[in-house]
């Protein structure tokens, strides 16, 4: 039945096979050279829902102990690798998983954690199918992190791939580097080899670009980067501040709108409030309240409640300027924005300041 012309049938007839070759009992008539060959000749199969099943069956069985042997071959493993640049999205999508899944089984690491394939899982992080560059994401992030084998990731070749990476033209592709290189700086092991001048002013420089996703992604990596007690000092300067605080100006609404959460999380940080809650950047924030855009306006709104709330940021937040703002924006013009305001006046305690 695994040549059943039903594809649905062959796919459950794959299943089945592939259970009672793990059975104790049924191992010897079902794992034998003929059937495996079968299932490996599955893998080229024209349906890609056959390859997809096969793709599976073969990672569960050569992942058994007791047909290991007979699926870890040379063979079969280099089959399983040229499936990750198969020309069906959701084979590429199972063949990573499967490859990453044998990476970190203690005895298919050594046959699958070689540069040629780790190369080729770094490469996938452009696939230009949004779910294959995900799972390359997760499965990369996931390797370079796991003791066995995260310094086959921190070679020169590959840190200089996703340096180059996140100055790519296309946007899937840089994201995929910023997401795997700010993960890595996070990481003990591999911060030494990630957290360089040169990358560190890569990321800053992403701050400037003329791409709104480019900005809007650095926004959100530079400011977590910089409440990272290891990363504090190299992210927290003058300059990047200033990068920052400028974006609250910028001409993409959505960029400026995570600038005024990013400074606003800032000023709640121990390490940062002395540079974020300086009197220039509060006024930048509070003339916002005022600004054309309704959603601009909303989202300096809502950061006012967390500022008052805050110990350290009460004083300062709670003015008498302040407040006059919040109360006329609760004639705003805007029903989402009064609503907010309304929000935000109830969260503070704003019968208790008289509005």
């Amino acid at each position: 039945m695994s040549a059943d012309q039903d594809k649905d049938v062959q796919q459950s007839a794959i299943a089945t096979v592939s259970d009672c070759m793990k059975h104790d009992s049924l191992r010897h008539a079902f794992a034998t050279p003929e059937i495996i060959q079968k299932l490996l000749s599955m893998l080229a199969d024209q349906n890609w829902r056959v390859r997809q099943s096969a793709i599976a069956t073969v990672s569960e069985c050569i992942k058994h102990d007791s047909l290991h042997d007979a699926f870890a071959t040379p063979e079969i493993i280099q089959k399983l690798v040229s499936m990750l640049a198969d020309q069906n999205e959701p084979v590429r999508q199972s063949a990573i998983t499967t490859v990453s899944d044998c990476m970190k089984h203690d005895s298919l690491h050594d046959a699958f954690a070689t540069p040629e394939i780790i190369q080729k899982l770094v490469s996938m992080l452009a696939d230009q199918d949004e779910d294959v560059q995900q799972s390359a994401i997760a499965t990369v992030s996931d390797c370079m992190k796991h003791d066995s084998f995260y310094k086959s990731f921190e070679t020169p070749e590959i840190i200089q791939k996703l340096v180059l990476m996140l100055a790519d033209q296309n946007w899937w592709v840089w994201q995929s580097a910023i997401t795997i290189v700010s993960e890595c700086m996070k990481h003990d092991y591999l911060r030494h080899a990630f957290a360089t001048p040169e990358i560190i002013q890569k990321l800053v420089s992403m701050l400037a670009d003329q791409n709104w996703r480019v900005r809007q992604s650095a926004v959100a990596t530079v400011s977590e980067l910089m409440k990272f007690d290891s990363l504090h000092d190299a992210f927290a300067t003058p300059e990047t501040i200033q990068k920052l605080v400028s974006m609250l100006a910028d001409q993409d609404e959505d960029v400026q709108q995570s600038a005024i959460a990013t400074v606003s999380d800032c000023m709640k940080h121990d390490s940062l409030r002395h540079a974020f809650a300086t009197p220039e950047i509060i006024q930048k924030l509070v003339s916002m309240l005022a600004d054309q855009n309704w959603r601009v306006r909303q989202s300096a709104i809502a950061t006012v409640p967390e500022c008052i709330k805050h110990d350290s940021l009460r004083n300062t937040f709670e003015t008498p300027e302040i407040i006059q703002k919040l109360v006329l924006m609760l004639a705003d013009q805007n029903q989402d924005v009064r609503q907010t305001a309304t929000a935000t006046v109830s969260d503070t305690g704003g019968n208790d300041q008289g509005i």
